[in-house]
Parts: C-alpha cells; structure tokens; sequence
C-alpha cells in the first residue's frame, strides 16, 4: 500500500514539471495572438478614419481646396485612436497624382474623384504585447471617392 502512495507523489511532481514547461509557450501564443487582434482593429479603425476624411472633402463647395484639405486633415485625426497607435504616425495624403481634380483643380470637372491614402503604425513596445511583437507594423489604407453630382462651386470657380 505503501508503494502506491509513493508513485502518486512522483506523478505530482511529474505534472508540475510538465507545467513550467508548457506554460511560457501557452503565454507566448496568447500575447501573439492577443496583438493580432489589436493589428485587425486598428486596420478597421485605419479603414474607417480614411473613408471618412476623404468624404470630408465633399462638406466644402468645390474649389476650396485648403478648405477641403483642412477638413479631410481634422476628420482624420478626431477618428483614429488607440491606445497601440504610436504617437506622430498617423498621416493622410491625397496627392495631385491620384487624380484628385476635386481638391485641386481649377476647373469644375463632372465625375471626378478625390483619392487619399491614411497611414498609422502598431506599436506594442511598451506593454506586456511587446514582449511577443517587438516590430512595429505599418498599416496603409486607401479610399477613393466619386464626387457627388451636386456638389456647389466655390466663389472663385467657374462651373
């Protein structure tokens, strides 16, 4: 009876050795996929934010270009947060190049688009996250609209 109790011990001690190893890996897979998950939401909070400033641009008359470009700014900026954004990385473009002859050109143009593209960066160094994702990601989204039909013309522009 004796024997019994002695082989109980061994598998106690057993079962504790067998959790002190698998316990760092079970934490590592939970901060990993812990950061994933805040990398999606802040790519859907990215998304939202740039479709939203790019139809700030439509809130202004057409031609008011600094006008527009200080409302798609302002949009942004009051849309994104969280708490894994790093602090200056958030931008917004809408470059000439894209095609934006809503917010930049002179002449009215039917059917054109404004084009702007939002960045943000995930970073995770400074929480218990980080000790899993100890690189930063860089997230891009890009929103391309097609100006409503009736938009009105600024003062200074000819329709």
């Amino acid at each position: 009876m004796t024997a019994r109790h002695h082989g109980r011990r061994g598998e106690g001690a057993q079962s504790v050795v067998e959790t002190a190893l698998v316990l760092p890996f079970l934490i590592v897979l939970a901060l990993g996929f812990a950061g994933g998950i805040f990398v999606l939401d802040a790519t859907t909070e990215l998304r939202s934010a740039t479709g939203l400033a790019t139809s700030a641009a439509f809130s202004v008359p057409y031609g008011a270009t600094s006008q527009a470009l200080f409302n798609i700014d302002d949009t942004f900026a009051r849309s994104v947060s969280g708490p894994f954004l790093e602090p200056g990385s958030l931008r917004i473009t809408c470059p000439p190049s894209q095609g934006n002859q809503y917010l930049y050109s002179a002449m009215y143009q039917p059917n054109t688009v404004v084009s702007c593209n939002g960045t943000a960066t995930v970073s995770f160094s400074n929480n218990l996250i980080g000790l899993v994702w100890r690189w930063n990601v860089t997230l891009q989204q890009n929103a391309q609209l097609v100006a409503p039909p009736f938009r009105q013309c600024a003062p200074s522009v000819s329709c």
